[in-house]
């Protein structure tokens, strides 16, 4: 593998008692989860242990959704430009983002860098 790769898809998460795994394809440990000590520790959080082991779960499924779906989210943000960049009259188009006004090209423009910014 190049070192300038990421570790093939896809991912799955792990866990143990106290501890949140996630494995590559090849069952390949890519990471664990920390921070048990910030979530717990009275200099942190002062969280329950469950409340903790929560948190950690969670945070470890979201990262392995997020890395086996990025081919369909760049897939759908792809269709989503050349949407807004086939319209009739883009200009008259209103969109709604952040509770900010857009018309279709500033839309375009934004889909655009989000594009650019995840494929780096």
């Amino acid at each position: 593998m190049n070192k300038t790769e990421a570790t093939p898809r896809p991912w799955r998460a792990d866990e143990e008692e106290y501890s949140q795994y996630i494995y590559g394809p090849s069952n390949e440990m890519i990471c664990e989860m920390r921070g048990w000590g910030y979530l717990t520790g009275t200099g942190g959080l002062n969280l329950s242990d469950k409340d903790a082991m929560e948190i950690q779960h969670a945070n470890n499924q979201l990262i392995v959704k997020a890395v086996n779906n990025y081919d369909r989210l760049v897939e759908a943000l792809e269709v989503l430009i050349n949407a807004v960049g086939t319209m009739h009259k883009p200009e008259y188009a209103t969109f709604f983002i952040d509770g900010e006004r857009l018309d279709g090209y500033e839309v375009h423009e934004k889909f655009e860098s989000l594009l650019k910014e995840l494929k780096k």
